[in-house]
């Protein structure tokens, strides 16, 4: 499934009380519910978008009056937002003391962030084209600029590259079958052969069953890492964790180890075992903290008669 960023923000900011559009699986298009249609009649091919009450408008002016430095205009904006026309007397005072821009800065950031964690809850690929203005093919404008040059080949600008960032996503039923791919190289890792999205299924499911914790690393909801754990007697067990071979050495290991050591902080002790020949793994989980216990193994062969 996929969905332009860009349109997801712009339902969100303009979703009400009565009206919540909805994501259609069928078409990936977002639809605005009407007399014929609706989510009800989706059934399962629609995922509703965030409503009203999770854009949490006066939540995010809460937020960005925690950023206001200036302390009279930050006293102006928290007695504001108490009692009626709160939003109204809220924007009246980011006027007054010149703040009204950086409002709608943060207000669109926040609208933003809440339109990548729905995709992304939700096993949805997202992309952030930037919408450029339609240019009129009449307009003579530049021909009237001093420094217009008569040549139709100009030198293009190169495009400037853009940091990549990634987010931790909890694996739940709503996105499990978009982490099917990056399951799938986890068990082929250091193996040939087909993929299996069957298995990957079954790893993904035992793993939820046996109550591990599955996270992945998304990269505009790609999935590019995955790790798996869960709360044991002796402390946090890490089950797994496996990164992309394209994506690796990109602090995304790092991302999902700081996820379990930040929600497991209590947890006693934090766990993992690593092969003898994965000199590899062993370097980076060293680095990270983490040494190897003088424990033996001990076992006892049987033999079948």
């Amino acid at each position: 499934m996929k969905a332009d960023l860009n349109d997801v923000i712009e339902a969100i900011e303009e979703t009400d009380e009565d009206t919540v559009p909805y994501y259609c699986m069928d078409t990936e298009e977002i639809v605005w519910p009407n007399e014929e249609h609706s989510a009800e009649d989706e059934d399962e091919n629609a995922i509703n978008l965030p409503s009203r009450y999770d854009r949490n408008d006066y939540q995010n002016m809460v937020n960005f009056i925690d950023t206001v430095k200036d302390e009279e205009a930050q006293e102006w904006l928290s007695n504001a937002i108490h009692g009626r026309g709160a939003f109204r007397m809220f924007r009246a005072a980011c006027e007054k003391f010149h703040l009204l821009e950086a409002w709608y800065d943060f207000e669109a950031q926040a609208h933003r962030s809440l339109a990548i964690a729905w995709c992304e809850d939700n096993g949805i690929v997202w992309t952030d084209a930037e919408k450029q203005p339609e240019k009129d093919e009449d307009d003579v404008s530049d021909f009237l600029h001093e420094e217009y040059q008569e040549t139709e080949e100009e030198a293009e600008e190169p495009l400037q590259e853009t940091s990549v960032s990634y987010r931790t996503v909890v694996i739940t039923e709503k996105n499990l079958m978009n982490a099917l791919y990056i399951a799938d190289e986890y068990l082929h890792m250091g193996k040939s052969g087909a993929s299996d999205l069957e298995l990957a299924q079954k790893q993904l499911e035992t793993w939820k069953k046996n109550g591990c914790e599955v996270i992945a690393a998304s990269e505009h909801g790609r999935y590019v890492g995955l790790a798996a754990g869960k709360e044991e007697a002796d402390g946090f067990c890490i089950e797994a964790v496996y990164v992309s071979q394209e994506c690796r050495r990109k602090g995304i290991g790092r991302m999902l180890m700081h996820y379990y050591e930040t929600e497991h902080a209590n947890s006693s002790s934090l766990h993992l075992s690593v092969a003898d020949t994965d000199t590899s793994a062993e370097a980076f989980f060293d680095a990270l903290g983490y040494h190897v216990l003088p424990v033996k193994v001990m076992r006892k062969e049987t033999c079948m008669k």
